[in-house]
């Protein structure tokens, strides 16, 4: 991950802010039929929304980059680095960048350590929607509680359950 790759970012995260530039397009199609017609991805997707507005819900990147204005000089960069080293949980939903603001102070969008932790366990076995789904859907390692709901006050469990997760997901 060099710095093309960071600027390549950095111009998607700019191009939220242009009515006239293309939103980014998702990198992976989940095209996945289920029963009844419904995609896996659409029920995954509808999971999060619900897992997430819990601990604040889901904003664009376009909104996560306004939040951090308030607080850092220099929000495209940051918001495009901490996507780049996946220190945060992003994903693409219908050509739209979402952030979940569950990993951030709700006081001054300071990340959560311990999400970063996390996402570092997870960087070489899981991309970006499985990391979104992961922290939002109930987990056996938590007592099928969510990691989203919990990450803030039980830290150290939500990594041992990435910890073995990861294990796991290696084989």
């Amino acid at each position: 991950m060099g710095s093309m790759h960071i600027n390549e970012t950095i111009e998607a995260v700019a191009g939220l802010y242009s009515s006239t530039s293309p939103s980014p397009t998702p990198s992976i199609t989940r095209a996945v039929p289920s029963r009844g017609g419904e995609r896996l991805e659409d029920r995954q997707f509808q999971q999060m929304q619900q897992a997430y507005a819990r601990s604040g819900g889901l904003v664009s990147g376009t909104e996560a980059a306004r939040r951090l204005r308030r607080h850092c000089d220099q929000p495209l960069s940051t918001l495009a680095r901490l996507i780049v080293a996946r220190s945060i949980v992003s994903f693409e939903w219908r050509s739209q960048l979402l952030v979940p603001l569950f990993q951030f102070e709700p006081a001054d969008m300071s990340l959560r350590s311990p999400v970063v932790e996390v996402m570092r366990e997870f960087k070489s076995v899981l991309d970006d929607w499985e990391c979104a789904c992961w922290f939002s859907q109930p987990n056996v390692w938590l007592h099928n509680d969510v990691p989203a709901d919990l990450i803030a006050r039980e830290s150290i469990r939500v990594l041992a359950a990435a910890r073995t997760d990861r294990f796991i997901a290696r084989g």
